[in-house]
């Protein structure tokens, strides 16, 4: 059936304004994560950002630049779920102390510790159950369960609707502009 490919959105947000979306978080067919905070909002660096092909930038396996993929949407939101991202206890002292100069731990923050809490969501998702389910099945149960925080607008570049698979702008299911 395939594998779900899980990207990190970047580190780039500036604030409610989001910010741009960095590979491999603006691929369309996989699966972008923001970081949230501890109050249930968007951390404010986590990138999110409305992807077209005046503002992506595509490469071949070979890494040479490529033209914006016909299979497409003609725009895009990523990321497509955020999970928590700051303040993260993580193996290895990436920086953030905890107070023990010998710890193999420490506190991080970034959309990087953010993508592990999604492949265990999706780990979850896929164990629940005998049946083999898509890529594309796990990421819109992720997507259509996912809780906007209060007061958050219905839709915008930090707060997608829906998954692409469900509502897509300016294009059908196959990505096609009509």
């Amino acid at each position: 059936l395939g594998t779900l490919v899980i990207g990190s959105a970047g580190n780039s947000g500036s604030g409610a304004a989001g910010g741009p979306t960095t590979s491999p978080g603006t691929e369309f067919s996989g699966f972008s994560v923001g970081a949230s905070n501890y109050q249930r909002g968007i951390a404010s660096f986590s990138s999110g950002t409305v992807v077209g092909p005046n503002s992506a930038i595509t490469f071949d396996a070979a890494f040479n630049s490529v033209s914006y993929p016909d299979t497409y949407p003609r725009e895009f939101v990523k990321p497509d779920v955020s999970a928590p991202g700051v303040s993260v206890l993580s193996a290895g002292p990436l920086g953030g102390d905890i107070g023990d100069p010998a710890a193999t731990y420490s506190f991080s923050s970034g959309t990087s510790m953010a993508a592990p809490h999604a492949a265990g969501a999706v780990a979850l998702v896929q164990s629940a159950t005998s049946v083999e389910h898509s890529p594309e099945a796990i990421e819109n149960a992720l997507a259509e369960t996912a809780e906007k925080p209060s007061g958050a607008p219905a839709t915008n570049e930090r707060y997608p609707v829906r998954c692409r698979y469900h509502q897509r702008p300016r294009g059908d299911r196959d990505g096609r502009t009509r």
